[in-house]
């Protein structure tokens, strides 16, 4: 590798996971070996091959090892190839990779690509990877990338029921423990291509029975009902931008108190994650509207608090660091949410509120 340009030689190096001293496993000198290789292709080196030998001193209990780069030509994309859509439109798809004929060929953006189509959300499977098979007679160069995707059920329906006991969840999914319980079904509607261009949308209804302060006794339950639309339009105003609409009309108690009440949200936002997915940036408008019917009394038989109008804008940014966000072991996260109600916004409060969140995993 010393003919290298001597930061390509660096990643090389710091690809190496080998230590002098330690014991020798072949598993790492594998790893090695892979790890390299996608240093190389990271810096568009797609064809590049790496060899090497491992020569084992059994009376010493040594292992000397020889790696040896083949670091091929500088590559460029070529063509994209789209595989398993069926009917479902390929322009999105396409724009989403954002892979275009003649520009340099990167590991990095292969796996972006990955990324950005499975976000689409019409998928339940996809694999983005370079052609590295060709005929005797092609530009070796030049690279053809090949999408594969399994596509989702289009048309997905729920129907079931619960009991929800202690907890509802408000806002920005913050938990609140209530003296609360409901007997609920739930049916949902989901589509994945709604008047083609992928766009996804969501509805949901469900219809509740509610105990206040079910022990040691209650009185008799009330009805009340949740339906919510979401709409999510990929490759607004660029490939891998989303726009998000979504309203919810909630008839149900307050949950600091036992009148019932009812609150209509709405918002539309654009979304896009950026460097493979580990940061998330948002902005949006949102609102909520609280009506209470003349005939409610708050827990104490007082009258309840006036209804409210409140509409703010919203920003959020993330950094994901961890290992696994689902389970993380390792790792760092970072949000930021901020909020501005009311001054040029309708509003019954004028409030700027930041939302910091910082997490470590050890």
């Amino acid at each position: 590798h010393e003919s290298l340009p001597p930061s390509l030689r660096r990643k090389i190096e710091g690809a190496v996971q080998l230590e002098v001293g330690e014991r020798f496993d072949e598993a790492t000198y594998d790893a090695t070996k892979r790890a390299i290789s996608a240093a190389l292709a990271e810096d568009g080196h797609a064809r590049a091959r790496v060899v090497g030998e491992a020569r084992v001193d059994r009376p010493n209990r040594t292992a000397r090892v020889d790696l040896q780069v083949e670091a091929g030509p500088l590559c460029t994309f070529g063509e994209l190839h789209i595989e398993g859509a069926d009917d479902l439109p390929l322009g999105p798809i396409a724009d989403a990779t954002r892979i275009d004929p003649g520009e340099a060929f990167s590991l990095h953006d292969v796996r972006e690509a990955q990324k950005a189509v499975f976000g689409l959300g019409a998928f339940s499977g996809v694999v983005v990877e370079p052609m590295l098979e060709t005929d005797a007679n092609a530009d070796p160069s030049i690279i053809d990338v090949r999408v594969t995707v399994t596509p989702a059920r289009r048309h997905r329906f729920g129907l079931g029921g619960g009991i929800q006991s202690g907890e509802v969840t408000r806002g920005d999914s913050e938990p609140i423990s209530v003296p609360l319980w409901d007997l609920h079904l739930k049916a949902q509607y989901e589509n994945r291509n709604m008047l083609g261009g992928l766009r996804r949308l969501r509805l949901e209804e469900r219809p509740r029975m509610i105990i206040q302060e079910p022990f040691p006794s209650f009185d008799r339950p009330r009805f009340g009902n949740v339906l919510s639309a979401e709409l999510r339009q990929p490759g607004f105003l660029e490939a891998r931008t989303t726009l998000v609409a979504g309203a919810e009309h909630e008839f149900g108690p307050d949950p600091f108190d036992t009148f019932f009440r009812h609150r209509v949200d709405g918002r539309l936002s654009v979304e896009r994650n950026f460097w493979q997915h580990r940061i998330f940036a948002s902005f949006g408008w949102r609102a909520s509207f609280y009506r209470v019917p003349s005939d409610e009394l708050t827990n104490a038989g007082e009258a309840p608090p006036a209804d409210y109008d409140l509409m703010y804008l919203e920003q959020v940014v993330r950094l994901d660091l961890r290992d696994d966000p689902n389970r993380p072991h390792a790792g760092f996260f970072m949000q930021l949410r901020a909020q501005e109600a009311g001054f040029f916004l309708r509003s019954s409060w004028d409030y700027v509120r930041l939302t910091p969140d910082v997490r470590a995993y050890i």
